[in-house]
Protein backbone atom coordinates (compact mmCIF):
# COMPACT_ATOMS: atom_id res chain seq x y z
CA UNK A 1 0.00 0.00 0.00
CA UNK A 2 1.31 3.35 -1.19
CA UNK A 3 2.20 5.38 2.36
CA UNK A 4 2.05 8.53 1.11
CA UNK A 5 4.05 11.54 1.89
CA UNK A 6 5.77 11.66 5.69
CA UNK A 7 3.89 15.48 5.88
CA UNK A 8 5.66 16.41 9.25
CA UNK A 9 8.75 16.20 7.37
CA UNK A 10 7.89 17.14 3.76
CA UNK A 11 10.38 19.61 1.94
CA UNK A 12 6.96 20.21 -0.03
CA UNK A 13 4.61 21.41 3.33
CA UNK A 14 4.73 25.10 4.63
CA UNK A 15 6.49 25.38 7.64
CA UNK A 16 4.79 27.65 10.26
CA UNK A 17 5.73 27.49 14.09
CA UNK A 18 1.85 28.43 14.80
CA UNK A 19 0.99 24.51 12.94
CA UNK A 20 4.54 22.57 14.12
CA UNK A 21 3.58 19.57 16.10
CA UNK A 22 5.86 20.90 18.87
CA UNK A 23 4.86 22.86 22.21
CA UNK A 24 4.60 26.12 21.10
CA UNK A 25 3.56 29.45 23.60
CA UNK A 26 0.14 29.68 24.35
CA UNK A 27 -0.67 26.55 22.92
CA UNK A 28 -4.51 24.96 23.50
CA UNK A 29 -4.79 21.61 21.36
CA UNK A 30 -2.16 20.34 20.49
CA UNK A 31 -2.47 17.09 17.59
CA UNK A 32 0.22 14.95 17.68
CA UNK A 33 0.95 12.28 14.56
CA UNK A 34 -2.93 10.87 14.66
CA UNK A 35 -3.99 8.30 12.34
CA UNK A 36 -7.46 6.72 11.85
CA UNK A 37 -8.50 3.83 9.26
CA UNK A 38 -11.98 2.58 7.62
CA UNK A 39 -12.04 -0.65 6.59
CA UNK A 40 -7.75 -0.76 5.99
CA UNK A 41 -8.05 2.32 4.35
CA UNK A 42 -6.83 5.74 6.31
CA UNK A 43 -8.32 8.79 6.45
CA UNK A 44 -5.93 10.72 8.21
CA UNK A 45 -2.73 9.65 8.35
CA UNK A 46 0.10 10.76 10.72
CA UNK A 47 -1.03 14.34 11.03
CA UNK A 48 0.28 16.75 13.09
CA UNK A 49 -0.84 20.46 14.55
CA UNK A 50 -0.87 22.84 17.27
CA UNK A 51 -3.45 26.27 17.80
CA UNK A 52 -2.81 28.49 19.64
CA UNK A 53 -5.40 30.98 21.55
CA UNK A 54 -6.64 33.40 20.05
CA UNK A 55 -5.86 32.07 16.86
CA UNK A 56 -8.06 30.76 13.78
CA UNK A 57 -7.19 27.63 11.85
CA UNK A 58 -8.94 26.48 8.85
CA UNK A 59 -9.19 22.72 7.50
CA UNK A 60 -9.63 22.79 3.77
CA UNK A 61 -10.29 20.03 1.91
CA UNK A 62 -13.19 18.27 -0.54
CA UNK A 63 -15.53 15.80 0.19
CA UNK A 64 -13.44 12.98 1.53
CA UNK A 65 -10.23 14.17 2.10
CA UNK A 66 -9.83 13.47 6.08
CA UNK A 67 -10.89 16.95 7.61
CA UNK A 68 -14.08 16.35 9.25
CA UNK A 69 -12.47 12.96 10.58
CA UNK A 70 -9.33 15.22 11.60
CA UNK A 71 -11.16 18.16 13.46
CA UNK A 72 -13.68 15.05 15.09
CA UNK A 73 -10.02 13.51 16.62
CA UNK A 74 -9.23 16.64 17.95
CA UNK A 75 -12.24 17.49 19.51
CA UNK A 76 -12.48 14.46 21.06
CA UNK A 77 -15.68 13.43 18.92
CA UNK A 78 -13.89 10.21 17.23
CA UNK A 79 -10.87 8.09 19.06
CA UNK A 80 -8.08 7.55 16.53
CA UNK A 81 -6.25 4.47 16.05
CA UNK A 82 -2.70 6.23 16.56
CA UNK A 83 -1.32 9.95 17.91
CA UNK A 84 -2.51 11.38 20.46
CA UNK A 85 -4.49 15.00 20.99
CA UNK A 86 -3.55 17.14 24.07
CA UNK A 87 -6.18 19.95 25.63
CA UNK A 88 -4.26 23.01 27.25
CA UNK A 89 -6.37 24.73 29.71
CA UNK A 90 -5.55 26.30 32.87
CA UNK A 91 -4.56 24.48 35.23
CA UNK A 92 -5.03 27.11 38.24
CA UNK A 93 -8.72 27.10 37.50
CA UNK A 94 -9.58 23.43 36.94
CA UNK A 95 -10.20 21.06 39.51
CA UNK A 96 -9.09 17.90 37.09
CA UNK A 97 -5.57 19.37 37.49
CA UNK A 98 -4.89 16.42 40.22
CA UNK A 99 -6.42 14.00 37.56
CA UNK A 100 -3.78 14.64 35.01
CA UNK A 101 -0.23 15.11 37.15
CA UNK A 102 0.59 12.22 34.71
CA UNK A 103 0.14 14.00 31.30
CA UNK A 104 2.53 16.97 32.54
CA UNK A 105 6.38 16.92 30.46
CA UNK A 106 9.37 16.99 31.69
CA UNK A 107 10.23 20.87 31.93
CA UNK A 108 6.58 22.22 32.05
CA UNK A 109 4.69 23.39 34.65
CA UNK A 110 1.39 22.23 35.80
CA UNK A 111 -0.15 25.92 34.96
CA UNK A 112 1.26 24.88 30.91
CA UNK A 113 1.05 21.23 30.58
CA UNK A 114 -1.23 19.38 27.78
CA UNK A 115 -3.47 16.51 29.23
CA UNK A 116 -3.98 13.78 27.06
CA UNK A 117 -8.03 13.50 25.88
CA UNK A 118 -7.41 10.26 24.89
CA UNK A 119 -5.87 8.71 27.58
CA UNK A 120 -7.24 11.05 30.40
CA UNK A 121 -11.53 11.20 30.61
CA UNK A 122 -11.21 14.18 32.45
CA UNK A 123 -9.36 16.59 30.36
CA UNK A 124 -11.88 14.76 27.77
CA UNK A 125 -14.77 16.51 30.06
CA UNK A 126 -13.09 19.51 30.30
CA UNK A 127 -12.53 19.93 26.72
CA UNK A 128 -16.02 19.66 26.04
CA UNK A 129 -17.24 21.56 28.72
CA UNK A 130 -15.15 24.42 27.70
CA UNK A 131 -15.52 23.91 23.75
CA UNK A 132 -18.50 25.33 22.07
CA UNK A 133 -19.57 23.47 18.20
CA UNK A 134 -21.00 24.38 15.15
CA UNK A 135 -22.23 22.08 13.24
CA UNK A 136 -23.30 22.21 9.52
CA UNK A 137 -26.93 22.53 9.49
CA UNK A 138 -27.98 24.46 12.46
CA UNK A 139 -31.81 22.58 12.54
CA UNK A 140 -29.75 19.25 13.55
CA UNK A 141 -28.50 21.38 17.06
CA UNK A 142 -31.54 22.96 17.87
CA UNK A 143 -34.45 21.21 19.48
CA UNK A 144 -38.07 21.68 17.31
CA UNK A 145 -39.77 22.21 20.40
CA UNK A 146 -37.44 24.65 22.21
CA UNK A 147 -37.49 28.60 21.18
CA UNK A 148 -34.27 30.29 20.16
CA UNK A 149 -33.99 32.03 23.60
CA UNK A 150 -34.48 28.54 25.78
CA UNK A 151 -31.87 26.76 23.32
CA UNK A 152 -29.34 29.53 23.66
CA UNK A 153 -29.61 29.47 27.73
CA UNK A 154 -29.99 25.70 27.88
CA UNK A 155 -25.67 24.83 28.08
CA UNK A 156 -26.01 27.76 30.86
CA UNK A 157 -29.04 25.90 32.66
CA UNK A 158 -27.10 22.71 32.66
CA UNK A 159 -24.13 24.17 34.29
CA UNK A 160 -26.32 25.40 36.85
CA UNK A 161 -26.63 28.84 35.72
CA UNK A 162 -30.40 30.39 37.48
CA UNK A 163 -33.33 30.63 34.79
CA UNK A 164 -33.50 34.33 35.07
CA UNK A 165 -29.86 34.72 34.65
CA UNK A 166 -29.06 32.32 31.92
CA UNK A 167 -32.20 34.32 29.94
CA UNK A 168 -30.49 37.69 30.12
CA UNK A 169 -27.41 36.13 28.84
CA UNK A 170 -28.64 34.44 25.94
CA UNK A 171 -30.66 37.33 24.94
CA UNK A 172 -26.89 39.53 25.22
CA UNK A 173 -25.63 36.64 22.82
CA UNK A 174 -28.16 36.40 20.45
CA UNK A 175 -27.88 40.16 20.19
CA UNK A 176 -24.48 39.85 19.33
CA UNK A 177 -24.86 37.36 16.48
CA UNK A 178 -27.11 40.39 14.72
CA UNK A 179 -30.37 39.34 16.04
CA UNK A 180 -33.06 41.29 18.42
CA UNK A 181 -34.01 38.71 21.20
CA UNK A 182 -37.20 40.19 21.56
CA UNK A 183 -38.13 39.55 17.78
CA UNK A 184 -36.34 36.20 17.48
CA UNK A 185 -36.05 34.95 21.07
CA UNK A 186 -39.34 33.55 21.11
CA UNK A 187 -39.47 32.12 17.68
CA UNK A 188 -39.00 27.92 16.96
CA UNK A 189 -36.27 26.40 14.85
CA UNK A 190 -39.24 26.39 11.94
CA UNK A 191 -39.75 29.56 12.22
CA UNK A 192 -36.03 30.58 11.30
CA UNK A 193 -34.51 31.25 8.02
CA UNK A 194 -31.03 29.47 7.43
CA UNK A 195 -29.34 32.11 8.10
CA UNK A 196 -30.84 32.60 11.20
CA UNK A 197 -31.14 29.56 12.79
CA UNK A 198 -27.22 29.18 11.99
CA UNK A 199 -26.81 32.46 14.11
CA UNK A 200 -28.33 31.36 17.04
CA UNK A 201 -26.47 27.64 16.71
CA UNK A 202 -23.62 30.27 16.56
CA UNK A 203 -24.45 31.91 19.91
CA UNK A 204 -25.84 28.72 21.45
CA UNK A 205 -22.04 27.83 20.59
CA UNK A 206 -20.61 31.15 22.46
CA UNK A 207 -22.90 31.77 25.30
CA UNK A 208 -20.47 29.75 27.62
CA UNK A 209 -17.80 31.35 26.53
CA UNK A 210 -15.88 29.07 25.22
CA UNK A 211 -11.88 28.37 25.01
CA UNK A 212 -12.05 26.60 21.56
CA UNK A 213 -15.01 26.94 19.08
CA UNK A 214 -15.15 24.15 16.08
CA UNK A 215 -16.82 25.13 12.89
CA UNK A 216 -17.93 22.39 10.58
CA UNK A 217 -18.73 23.35 7.56
CA UNK A 218 -20.39 26.78 8.95
CA UNK A 219 -21.92 28.04 5.86
CA UNK A 220 -22.92 24.79 3.45
CA UNK A 221 -26.05 24.73 4.28
CA UNK A 222 -27.47 28.42 3.85
CA UNK A 223 -28.12 30.56 0.88
CA UNK A 224 -25.68 33.14 -0.34
CA UNK A 225 -27.15 36.08 1.26
CA UNK A 226 -26.83 34.06 5.07
CA UNK A 227 -23.00 33.04 4.29
CA UNK A 228 -22.44 36.67 4.11
CA UNK A 229 -23.54 37.37 7.51
CA UNK A 230 -22.24 33.91 8.89
CA UNK A 231 -18.96 35.36 8.07
CA UNK A 232 -19.19 38.29 9.77
CA UNK A 233 -19.87 36.71 12.71
CA UNK A 234 -17.23 34.49 12.77
CA UNK A 235 -15.08 36.79 11.39
CA UNK A 236 -16.27 38.99 14.17
CA UNK A 237 -14.44 36.57 16.54
CA UNK A 238 -10.60 36.21 15.14
CA UNK A 239 -8.55 36.94 17.83
CA UNK A 240 -11.02 36.56 20.44
CA UNK A 241 -11.51 33.02 20.79
CA UNK A 242 -9.26 29.74 19.27
CA UNK A 243 -11.35 28.25 16.30
CA UNK A 244 -11.02 25.36 14.40
CA UNK A 245 -12.84 25.53 11.20
CA UNK A 246 -13.55 22.89 8.62
CA UNK A 247 -13.97 24.42 5.06
CA UNK A 248 -13.51 22.98 1.52
CA UNK A 249 -12.96 26.97 -0.05
CA UNK A 250 -9.73 28.86 0.46
CA UNK A 251 -11.34 31.85 -0.43
CA UNK A 252 -13.76 31.48 2.43
CA UNK A 253 -10.38 30.54 4.74
CA UNK A 254 -9.05 34.08 3.75
CA UNK A 255 -11.88 35.74 5.71
CA UNK A 256 -12.11 33.37 8.62
CA UNK A 257 -8.55 32.32 9.29
CA UNK A 258 -5.39 33.01 10.13
CA UNK A 259 -3.49 29.49 9.52
CA UNK A 260 -4.36 26.83 7.28
CA UNK A 261 -4.00 23.13 6.69
CA UNK A 262 -4.96 21.38 3.24
CA UNK A 263 -5.91 17.82 3.36
CA UNK A 264 -6.13 15.90 0.42
CA UNK A 265 -6.94 11.71 0.82
CA UNK A 266 -5.97 12.02 4.27
CA UNK A 267 -2.79 13.70 4.07
CA UNK A 268 -1.57 17.51 5.00
CA UNK A 269 -0.36 18.65 1.46
CA UNK A 270 -0.12 21.93 2.59
CA UNK A 271 0.18 24.38 5.83
CA UNK A 272 0.99 27.57 6.71
CA UNK A 273 -0.30 31.04 6.81
CA UNK A 274 -3.20 31.70 4.81
CA UNK A 275 -1.02 34.11 2.78
CA UNK A 276 1.43 31.89 2.68
CA UNK A 277 -0.84 29.67 1.29
CA UNK A 278 -2.95 31.92 -0.87
CA UNK A 279 0.46 33.19 -2.52
CA UNK A 280 2.84 30.59 -2.29
CA UNK A 281 1.42 27.22 -3.15
CA UNK A 282 3.73 24.13 -3.53
CA UNK A 283 1.03 21.69 -4.21
CA UNK A 284 -0.89 21.25 -7.35
CA UNK A 285 -4.02 20.14 -5.32
CA UNK A 286 -3.34 23.58 -3.36
CA UNK A 287 -3.43 25.46 -6.66
CA UNK A 288 -7.09 23.74 -7.74
CA UNK A 289 -8.59 25.23 -5.06
CA UNK A 290 -7.24 28.03 -5.27
CA UNK A 291 -8.73 28.28 -9.01
CA UNK A 292 -11.69 27.10 -7.63
CA UNK A 293 -12.17 29.23 -4.94
CA UNK A 294 -14.68 32.19 -3.77
CA UNK A 295 -12.24 34.71 -3.03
Amino acid sequence: MNQGPQLNHSPQVNQNPQLSDGIAPDAILRVSHVTKFYRGVPAVRDVSFTLRRGRSLAVIGESGSGKTTLTSIAMGLLRPDCGDVEYYGDARDSADTAHSRDTVHSGETADSAGMSIINNHAALLRLRRESGIVHQDPFASLDPRWSALRSIAEPLRARGVPRDEAERQAAQTLQSVGLDPRVYGVRLPVDLSGGQAQRVAIARALVVRPRLLLADEPMSAIDVTARLQILDVLGGLRGKVAMLVVLHDLGVAQRLADDVIVMHHGDVVERGTVDQVLTHPRDSYTRRLIAAATL
